[in-house]
């Protein structure tokens, strides 16, 4: 790195341009600290001047996606690989120029250039307003604090400290620019986070009319994009004193514009249980956790509920169903701050599963073990490291017994996963083999079994391979499945105890002997804590007036909040009555066919097993065996269902399904409503979202490439949850941006928004089903002349504009009714069955 600086240096001054070292690189070189690998470089060049310069050094990438803020970075190999990137001496190569920026690969050093520039943020602006500058001591004044407003003479090894940041070195200081602190953070107000941030890294004080000034202009955070929030949060939480920088938040008055969250920890008293309120409680385990960003921000969120769920019942305090409550807000939380949806999914897990691991007694069997192994998967390290930290008692020995219990349960989790690598955790009997053993069409029945066959398995009553005893018990399953009324059908699926930690082992196909086997005492606790759950998902969501006829429809609302996967369960029973008008209308449809093979055929075709989202993917509520008619429409709404009950459908597939990560209250009062309408018209529900946007064939990308005369290039763009869900497509001879405009405005029977930001001719175009920016960014960055989807995001508008990029956001509805309409034709092809699209428009 240092030969590749000093090499620019050279070739700057020798084109009479300056080029110094700057910033936290200077800092981190004078307290001898090893810091980031990247390298800040500042100079008097212009950014278009700095790529012509840096050329002579072969970078191995140039990124320009900061080129309007005056940043160029580049990319170099590592020492350990400069042998291996390095191109034959007869080879000219050049460089690669991208507008993507984030996360590079670890073998590669980073070198940021940026021009002498100042920043200032306007009244109602969110974004700097940038101003190129001529001198470095003017750039080193619009910096933040001292420590960071020196520079390196890389030719020379001066150091140039006009602001005394090498005097505040050595007083582990952080004291702003000037004389002024106030305009500093006016120029922006992130660098009020950074304060915190460097204080929890470097175990610096804040200097005190520094930390006045951020006190007085706290409110002005609100400026900042929740991006860039999150980024300083993040760097703040893994820095060796988490618990200072949250301690920071709060005493500075920064918390109630980046987490105020934080601020109801404060008080909340826990004893006589425990001496330390929430707050201090939190503060220690976020300490006591290894510097993982997940796990970090597990250990903040994982009580972040008992405000909202605190009882006192005879003298004792309670949080029941902090543990649910939490997860939601974790999730509401992360995605405020933007975060990725696997980081989201992956923190909601173990702020979830806290109390069920911190509750591990001895006594677990072997399969209450694999039960929660199962459920944390790949979150059992972190989960487990989560429980240590959260035992915070200033008793030695407590804490002690406590820690002992966790290394056992991780020792046993060891030595189970062991013996499942010699023995796998499956069923003797899958489902084609059932069936055929059985005689029996696919239906409910159907997993019912099968989870009674692995519960037995996971429980060790049952080998993996002992496939007779299998068939038996199969066998007895089946016969105790069709002697159960159908609205006394068991759940689908084993459930854990949340409250007390150990998972339940009650088997799917629960028997009425099993059901008497609960002793009442059991029974009347679980009912209470059940109670208390119910009142403490109501705190999610602020009260509301309500009249006496919604008072009475709230009071049949507080049930346990469904759970994605449970949706699938059987039609109540009906009176005839309920039938006779579909039975007539039927009488003349062309052709029937089996549900479930309609079901199986999708769920085959559309490979839903390789997607994860908020809507359930395949098959959520169940109705007719038998399907005339199917229903096609965008959203699941209620007045989608009543057009399917309506047009006397058997079935209703749809691109969303019933949304269900929400919070608890209000969706449930939709979902009620929708479900009463599908079981009163004895309707199928499918819902099919990433399937229908990704499919190669009838997905909503691909079709829209081929109606806008696009060949499918590639599938592999826009990831989510590490699935490809975008396409993007080529044409041989380019077409005018205006024309495609037109076009898209034609298929989508609607005006789009455009950003009409990029080239006028459109050669490579992509398609992607959300508008995330950075779609965008990576569309720009692999050549792509447009970028077409549903929806127009602020960050993507920006991108657009600052990219020089074309951006067609068509809406929602309009993109996605094409995948829809595509399926129809799918189905009257394979099964010859009727099929009706329903113009109706999305409204979650």
């Amino acid at each position: 790195m240092l030969d590749t600086i000093l090499a620019l240096a050279q070739i700057f001054r020798a084109q009479g341009h300056d080029l110094y070292m700057v910033g936290g690189c200077v800092r981190d070189l004078l307290l001898q600290r090893s810091g980031s690998p990247d390298i800040d470089l500042t100079t008097d060049a212009r950014p278009d001047e700095i790529k012509r310069l840096v050329a002579a050094t072969r970078p191995l990438a140039v990124t320009t996606v900061g080129e309007t803020f005056g940043t160029i970075a580049l990319h170099y190999p590592l020492p350990a690989s400069a042998a291996l990137a390095e191109p034959p001496a007869t080879e000219q190569r050049e460089p690669i120029f991208s507008s993507l920026a984030g996360n590079h690969p670890p073998d590669v050093e980073v070198i940021e250039i940026t021009t002498y520039r100042s920043d200032v943020y306007r009244p109602e602006s969110r974004k700097p307003e940038v101003t190129f500058g001529d001198t470095l001591e003017g750039d080193l004044l619009r910096r933040d604090f001292t420590i960071n407003a020196m520079a390196r003479d890389p030719l020379s090894g001066e150091i140039i400290d006009p602001w005394g940041g090498r005097a505040d070195l050595e007083r582990k200081l952080i004291r702003a620019v000037g004389d002024d602190p106030q305009r500093r953070f006016d120029e922006d107000p992130l660098r009020m986070l950074r304060a915190v941030r460097f204080a929890a890294q470097l175990d610096f004080e804040i200097e005190r009319a520094t930390a006045e000034a951020i006190q007085r202009q706290a409110a002005t955070l609100g400026k900042i994009s929740n991006e860039r929030i999150r980024d300083e949060l993040n760097k703040a939480l893994l820095s060796p004193r988490p618990d200072r920088a949250l301690r920071l938040l709060v005493t500075l008055g920064l918390a109630p514009y980046a987490l105020p969250e934080l601020m109801e920890l404060r008080g909340v008293s826990q004893a006589p249980a425990h001496s330390k309120d929430v707050y201090e409680h939190v503060l220690r385990v976020v300490a006591g956790t290894a510097p993982r960003p997940a796990l970090r921000w597990a250990a903040l969120l994982h009580d972040i509920a008992k405000p909202r769920t605190r009882t006192v019942e005879n003298g004792k305090v309670h949080f029941f169903g902090h543990d649910d409550v939490g997860a939601v807000m974790a999730r509401d939380i992360l995605r405020r701050l933007r975060f990725d949806r696997p980081f989201i999914e992956f923190v909601s897990k173990l702020v979830r599963m806290h109390m069920r691991a911190n509750a591990y007694l001895p006594e677990w069997t072997d399969g209450a073990v694999r039960r929660l192994m199962l459920e944390a998967d790949d979150a059992l390290p972190d989960l487990l490291d989560l429980s240590r930290a959260d035992i915070t008692s200033y008793r030695p020995e407590k804490v002690a017994r406590a820690v002992a219990r966790v290394n056992e349960m991780e020792a046993r989790c060891v030595w189970l996963r062991e013996q499942a690598e010699v023995t796998p955790i499956k069923s003797p009997l899958d489902g084609n083999e059932l069936m055929e053993l059985l005689g029996r069409e696919p239906g409910p029945w159907l997993r019912v079994v099968k989870d009674r066959l692995l519960g037995m398995v996971i429980d060790g009553e049952l080998a993996p391979d002992d496939r007779v005893r299998a068939e038996q018990i199969a066998r007895e399953t089946l016969a105790d499945v069709d002697a159960t009324p159908p609205e006394r059908a068991p759940r689908r699926g084993p459930q854990p105890d949340r409250q007390s930690g150990a998972p339940a082992v009650a088997q799917a196909a629960a028997t009425a002997s099993a059901q008497t086997d609960a002793a009442p005492a059991d029974s009347a606790k679980r009912e209470a804590r059940a109670a208390a759950r119910r009142k403490s998902r109501g705190a999610v969501t602020p009260a509301r007036p309500a009249s006496p006829a919604s008072e009475r429809s709230e009071k049949s609302q507080e049930r346990q909040r469904p759970q994605a996967t449970t949706h699938t369960r059987a039609a109540p029973r009906r009176s005839p009555a309920n039938h006779q008008a579909p039975a007539a209308q039927h009488s003349q449809a062309p052709h029937v066919t089996e549900r479930d093979a309609i079901v199986s055929f999708l769920d085959d075709y559309l490979a839903i097993g390789t997607f994860r989202d908020i809507c359930p993917n395949g098959l959520q509520v169940i109705g007719k065996a038998e399907v005339r008619r199917v229903a096609l429409g965008v959203s699941a709404n209620l007045e989608l269902i009543e057009q399917a009950a309506q047009a006397r459908a058997d079935m209703l597939i749809c691109h969303h399904g019933l949304f269900t990560d929400r919070d608890p209250r209000p969706i449930l009062a939709r979902q009620k409503r929708r479900l009463k309408a599908l079981f009163d018209a004895d309707i199928s529900l499918l819902g099919y979202h990433l399937p229908l946007d990704a499919h190669p064939e009838v997905g909503n990308n691909a079709l829209w490439l081929r109606r806008l005369g696009f060949t499918i290039e590639s599938l592999d763009f826009g990831a989510y949850q590490g699935q490809p869900i975008g396409a993007i497509g080529v044409r041989e001879q380019p077409l005018p941006f205006a024309r495609l405009v037109e076009l898209v405005a034609e298929i989508a029977q609607a005006t789009p928004r455009v950003y009409d930001c990029g080239p006028a001719q459109v050669r490579r175009l992509a398609v992607a089903t959300g508008a995330a920016p950075g779609s965008l960014a990576e569309a720009v960055a692999r050549g792509c002349d447009a970028y077409l989807t549903g929806e127009t995001a602020e960050g993507t508008q920006a991108i657009a504009r600052e990219e020089r990029a074309n951006f067609i956001a068509a809406g929602h509805y309009n993109t996605e009714r094409l995948g829809v309409q595509a399926l129809g034709d799918l189905l009257r092809e394979r099964f010859d069955i009727e099929t009706v699209f329903l113009e109706v428009a999305n409204a979650v």
